[in-house]
């Protein structure tokens, strides 16, 4: 009797059918597939510049700048300017290539997005 209610029920069905009436938001969905590609970008750009300072292999690239990414840091307003310390790495490769990726991100000449557009200074402690 399984295979004939199987056989009954279309392929395909929509998905306010399936899921009794809700519909999905799709500003909301194409916004957050929007970062998620942004932030995806992002993530092979740093790769690529950590890549540089961090002699390891490129296996080992993502979960170095996950270690340095997540870190935890200090965030104060000092003379207009933004800074963002980050703690410092017990391993002395991590912390070298952190050291210079901070260089690198300096170099762009960051700013916040909020109407101040204050300048971030990154650094290692």
């Amino acid at each position: 009797m399984l295979e004939q209610e199987i056989e009954r029920i279309p392929k395909e069905i929509k998905y306010e059918e399936a899921h009794n009436g809700t519909r999905l938001d799709y500003e909301k969905k194409r916004f957050l597939d929007c970062i998620k590609v942004y932030a995806y970008h992002m993530q092979k750009k740093m790769s690529k510049i950590l890549l540089n300072y961090y002699d390891n292999n490129k296996k080992e690239i993502y979960p170095a700048l996950e270690m340095i990414v997540r870190r935890g840091a200090n965030v104060r307003l000092e003379h207009g300017k933004l800074i963002v310390r980050l703690k410092k790495f017990k391993d002395p490769e991590i912390d070298y290539a952190a050291r210079h990726l901070c260089e690198d991100l300096n170099k762009m000449h960051p700013v916040t997005l909020d109407r101040f557009h204050l300048p971030i200074y990154y650094e290692v402690a």
